[in-house]
């Protein structure tokens, strides 16, 4: 890495982090600090910052940041906004709903459904969407598949996707949309949502 190189020549470095992409490599630049007698370290520039901090505690305790919400739904007003997948990371999903309603531009919420098989993320997102009542959409999304869309219709109310991969040329994330695809999804969604 460029790190050691500098270390070498007798450079003090600060490393954006990570200091290395494997152990071994972070050892490597330690060992080269040490032997040159200068000093490396890895940028922490955010971490003892307040709102930081703050961030990281409600992250801990599960709970969405409603301060951080308001300013994001004021630099962005009047726009609909959608949360999106960060409801998987609360400890409590029924009670971030009730937190989500509240703020009326957030009009959707995109969550996978949790950890766990299809079956099981199919039963989170019913309850999400039976707990959130029509007051805000649950949108399915997070490796949404054509066998996970069949599951997720065939057990589900939901008819709300996030797509991604699954419309994409070889399911790659960075790939070109393919209209073929989107147009049996949504073929397979509206016919899936008139028998319900």
């Amino acid at each position: 890495p460029q790190s050691i190189s500098l270390l070498r020549r007798g450079i003090h470095v600060l490393c954006e982090k990570p200091l290395g992409i494997i152990e071994s490599e972070a050892a490597q630049i330690e060992k080269a600090a040490a032997k040159a007698g200068v000093c490396v370290e890895a940028g922490y520039s955010f971490r003892r910052l307040p709102g930081w901090e703050r961030a990281h505690a409600l992250l801990r305790a599960g709970a969405i940041d409603t301060d951080a919400l308001d300013r994001l739904l004021e630099s962005c007003a009047p726009l609909p906004v959608t949360f999106h997948r960060a409801i998987e990371r609360v400890h409590d999903m029924a009670a971030a709903v009730e937190t989500l309603a509240a703020f009326s531009r957030v009009d959707a919420i995109l969550c996978s459904g949790g950890a766990g098989d299809i079956n099981r993320r199919a039963a989170a997102l019913a309850r999400l969407r039976a707990h959130a009542g029509g007051r805000i959409t649950i949108l399915a999304g997070g490796g949404v598949t054509d066998a996970t869309l069949e599951t997720l219709l065939a057990t589900t109310p939901i008819r709300d996707f996030h797509v991604g991969r699954a419309v994409r040329r070889g399911a790659r994330w960075d790939a070109p949309v393919d209209p073929g695809a989107v147009a049996r999804m949504a073929a397979r969604i509206s016919s899936a949502a008139c028998s319900l």
